[in-house]
Order: structure tokens, then C-alpha cells, then sequence
């Protein structure tokens, strides 16, 4: 009996490591960098949370491959590669009351070849982060920032790229990150840290790539439905559910993404109080918004970025909210005719609420 646990044991490691080193392999480039920088604040509710971040992130990209006919090869020729992946990072966010930060995204971008062995690149991330500290009226009082652990992240980045050899390259970059919560937990006014990145990218092998479809099977008309919660306020903490549903039509020729164009239609039951959580006489109607929008799409196979803007044409009566909305989330196929989505819908920088839901195609 104990030999044989021992060989299910071996065999268990043996999957593990077998397991590990593939995926290890199917990376096309592992990076590691350091961070330095500050938490930047952009409102007078957190400046007192001003202080230096230091910290380190991970990353894995995969370039994309251009395919011709039943061949595949990178277009190397090309000035321009486009790249996904994933990256993970801790910050120390510098201050007692803002503690530490563990993030966790995915990513996309590209870098233009100048020369042979210089890059320039860009690159966005979008996914979750854990915050240590959060608001808390005995405890961190100062920390306006965030009022919840799980919070939204977000990161865009320019760098540039130094081949050492073949399979070495340094890497240098400024960076933008963002957590907020999308207000489902009061307060959200957000952390933003602004830091510099350097460090060591390693190119596993010019064999593994990410490869795209050459055809993708697009079908023109959507209509989708999503849902959001949001906190009302700091003064008073209701939580309400927000509907959404959206209709449009869809313009794609190719694998690499698509745009699209639509209604948006917002049941938002935040209208029925202000933020002292007084009740305010209106009616159903008087918590609608109807917007008009427009959006772009960047295809990663099933994965894909969403950018979206909007103009409400439909407001209630006693909202305060700008006319124009902006958005940005990720959407995953999970069939030919159904999506996966999210979507972080704004006013700017200043977040509205975090949207999840299900889109049909026809």
C-alpha cells in the first residue's frame, strides 16, 4: 500500500513538472522589472496619500503570427508586432494607511523594430488587484482612496526594448497604474501610482507563438444584457443593481478586431435617492438613460480588448452626470453566437460602475 501511494506520488510530480515546463515553454518572452515611482493623486480627498511605490512585476507575452495560406511565420519584415500576455505585480504603495498591492491582468500591445535591436513598444493591462489597507472610519480614516480589498486594475505602459543577444533583451518603461473598486464600495476616488520599470526580458523560443485564425465568423447584429452594483455613497452605503441591455450592429472583416455601433440602455435605481439617502419623488421613467455608441474591438483569437464611447440622448431630469460616457473591458467568445464581457463604464477618469454580462450574435 505505501509503495504504491509512493508511485501515484512520483507519478503526481512527474505530471506536475511535466505540466510546468510545457507551459514554461509555450511562453514566447518572460520579462521580470523593477518599479520606482509615487501614488499620484488626483483629488484633494487623497493627498494625503502622496508617497513613493516601490515594487516588482512579471510578465509573459505572446507575439502574434501572420498566416499565409496553410504556412505560418512571424512577419518579421514588419515594423509593427502586435503581442498579448499576462502580467502580475506587487507594489508597495508607501504609505501606512494604503499598505501593499498585488495585481493580477491581462495584456496587449505592440512595439515597432528600429534597427536591429532596438524596440519601442506599448502596452495595456487590465484585471484585478488585492489591496492590504482600505477605508476604515476608525482604523484609516485618511485612506479615501479605496473602501474595498478587490478592486479593478489597470495599467498602461510605453517602454523600450534592448536585444542583448538572441534570447536576452533589457527593458525600460513608464507606467500608469490604477485601482478603484467601480463603485461598489464606497469611497472609490482610486489610486493612481506613476513609475518607472527596468529590467530583464528572456525570449524563450522564436517556436512558440500565439497564432490567429485567418478566418473568423463574424456575424453582424448583437444584443446582450448586463448587469452592475453600486454603492450610493459614502453617506449612505445602499447598494443598488443597474441594468443594462444594448443593441447594435457589428463590422467586422477580419480577425485582428472589429467595430461596432448601438444603443445602450441603463435602468439605474441610484436616481431614487441622493447621497444623504433622502428618497427623491420621481418616477420610474426618471431612472432611465438611453445613450448612443460606438466602440472598437482588438481580437486576440476569443480574447478581446473593448473600447467603447457614448453619448446619452435619454438623461433623467435631476442627473448630474456628464452627457458623454466612456468605457473600457474585456469580452472572451465562448461559442460562435455568445460572449463573456465586462466593462468598466466612466465619465472620464471618474468610474460610474463595473458591468458583467452576456452578449447574442445573429
Amino acid at each position: 500500500m505505501r509503495k504504491m501511494r509512493n508511485r501515484l506520488s512520483i507519478r503526481f510530480i512527474c505530471y506536475l513538472i511535466v505540466f510546468s515546463t510545457n507551459a514554461l515553454l509555450s511562453q514566447n518572452r518572460l520579462g521580470f522589472s523593477f518599479l520606482w515611482g509615487e501614488m499620484n493623486p488626483h483629488s484633494s480627498y487623497i493627498q494625503t496619500l502622496r508617497a513613493d511605490v516601490r515594487g516588482i512585476q512579471l510578465t509573459a507575452d505572446w507575439d502574434r503570427e501572420v498566416i499565409n495560406d496553410k504556412l505560418f511565420s512571424i512577419s518579421s519584415r514588419s515594423s509593427y508586432v502586435p503581442n498579448f500576455g499576462i502580467t502580475t505585480l506587487y507594489l508597495d504603495m508607501g504609505h501606512p494607511q494604503t499598505g501593499n498591492q498585488f495585481a493580477l491582468g491581462a495584456t496587449l500591445g505592440g512595439k515597432f523594430t528600429l534597427g536591429k535591436s532596438f524596440h519601442l513598444g506599448w502596452k495595456y493591462a487590465q484585471g484585478f488587484s488585492y489591496l492590504s489597507k482600505k477605508y476604515d472610519s476608525s482604523s484609516s480614516p485618511v485612506n479615501y482612496g479605496i473602501g474595498s480589498h478587490i478592486n479593478y486594475f489597470a495599467q498602461l505602459s510605453a517602454y523600450a526594448l534592448l536585444d542583448l543577444n538572441d534570447f536576452a533583451t533589457l527593458n525600460f518603461g513608464y507606467n500608469i497604474s490604477h485601482c478603484s473598486n467601480g463603485n461598489w464600495k464606497k469611497p472609490n476616488v482610486g489610486l493612481n501610482a506613476l513609475h518607472y520599470s527596468a529590467g530583464l526580458n528572456y525570449r524563450i523560443s522564436d517556436k512558440k507563438r500565439f497564432r490567429t485564425r485567418r478566418k473568423y465568423s463574424a456575424f453582424p447584429w448583437y444584443a446582450g444584457a448586463k448587469i452592475a452594483i453600486r454603492d450610493k455613497s459614502l453617506d449612505y452605503p445602499h447598494k443598488s443593481f443597474v441594468w443594462i441591455l444594448d443593441l447594435g450592429y457589428r463590422a467586422q472583416n477580419s480577425a485582428a478586431g472589429y467595430w461596432d455601433y448601438g444603443l445602450d440602455w441603463f435602468y439605474d435605481p441610484n436616481y431614487y435617492w441622493n447621497d444623504q439617502g433622502t428618497l427623491i419623488e420621481t418616477r420610474v421613467s426618471q431612472i432611465q438613460e438611453l445613450g448612443i455608441r460606438a466602440g472598437h474591438v482588438f481580437l486576440w483569437g476569443r480574447l478581446g480588448l473593448r473600447l467603447d464611447a457614448g453619448m446619452y440622448v435619454i438623461q433623467p431630469m435631476h442627473s448630474n452626470k456628464p452627457w458623454f460616457y466612456n468605457a473600457v473591458g474585456w469580452e472572451y467568445r465562448i461559442s460562435d453566437r455568445f460572449l463573456l464581457r465586462n466593462r468598466l463604464k466612466a465619465h472620464l477618469n471618474k468610474a460610474d460602475y463595473m458591468e458583467w454580462g452576456i452578449q447574442y450574435l445573429w
